[in-house]
């Protein structure tokens, strides 16, 4: 099997079949990013109208809640999947970095069915991060450090939530008990951040393709008994979406989500 075969059952299309576009080739009156926005603004909108006539509850708090969550998303999805590209760009993969992966700039990691999916469901996806196993000197290795970045990077940023939530009762409740709708969105946010993030960080690393946790679990294991899950590989999104749709990850990560929080609570000594 091929390396490029790996990458296209991983990510689709081949980096090595793809040609890169530079900037200079971009004039520098053209938004790249133009089509993206508009996708994004038209989603939203359709979003909001479909959750306005299909939901009883005052539109404000219904703005809120979605507006929040998008923040939210955004954030996590951008660090996670940065996070991917700067492994394996350190331990010697550069395709992600030429792809443009390493930033902080949303619309790079965006893709409109899993954030769709974030909206409706509770659980999504964002556009993988090209990789091309040859690259690196020790694959497995490599490998499993690159699929592990993600989920590691979310739950490194759910920690630091719980940190900024501290700083805020410790710094700033006399300035929110002052400006209450101001501590309403901040606490929220905080508390959302915290939370999605360690369920996005626990959903990747199930072991089911193409999830992280599945490569973790193939390139750990010798490579004569890896052919179950490349046999899954196949399949996965396809099984993926009927996991999904059947609401036992949900089922399974809230119990786990709850812990989490109140284990960094504890570490933080919040108290409600």
């Amino acid at each position: 099997m091929s390396e490029d075969y790996i990458q296209e059952a991983l990510f689709g299309e081949s980096p090595t079949k793809q040609k890169y576009q530079t900037s200079s080739s971009i004039p520098p009156s053209i938004d790249p990013y133009r089509t993206h926005k508009i996708v994004l603004g038209v989603f939203l909108v359709f979003y909001l109208l479909f959750v306005y006539f299909t939901n009883p509850r005052p539109i404000a708090e219904i703005l809120k809640e979605n507006i929040l969550l998008l923040m939210v998303i955004l954030v996590a999805i951008t660090i996670h999947e940065s996070a991917h590209a700067w492994i394996n760009d350190q331990m010697g993969d550069s395709t992600a970095r030429l792809e443009g992966r390493i930033s902080l700039n949303p619309l790079v990691h965006i893709d409109w069915i899993g954030l769709l999916l974030f909206f409706l469901g509770g659980l999504g996806w964002a556009k993988p991060v090209p990789v091309i196993p040859s690259n690196f000197k020790n694959t497995d290795r490599s490998m499993i450090l690159s699929a592990a970045a993600g989920p590691i990077s979310n739950f490194l940023l759910a920690f630091i939530g719980g940190g900024f939530l501290k700083l805020q009762m410790m710094f700033l409740k006399g300035f929110y008990v002052a400006h209450p709708m101001i501590g309403e969105w901040a606490f929220s946010f905080t508390i959302l951040f915290i939370g999605l993030n360690i369920g996005i960080g626990f959903f990747n690393f199930i072991p089911l393709p193409p999830l992280d946790g599945s490569w973790v679990l193939k390139y750990s294991l010798a490579e004569e008994n890896r052919h179950f899950v490349t046999t899954m590989e196949a399949f996965g999104s396809m099984i993926l979406m009927l996991v999904i749709s059947s609401n036992i990850p949900r089922n399974l990560l809230a119990p786990l989500v709850k812990w989490s929080m109140d284990l960094i609570f504890m570490v933080f000594m919040i108290k409600f």
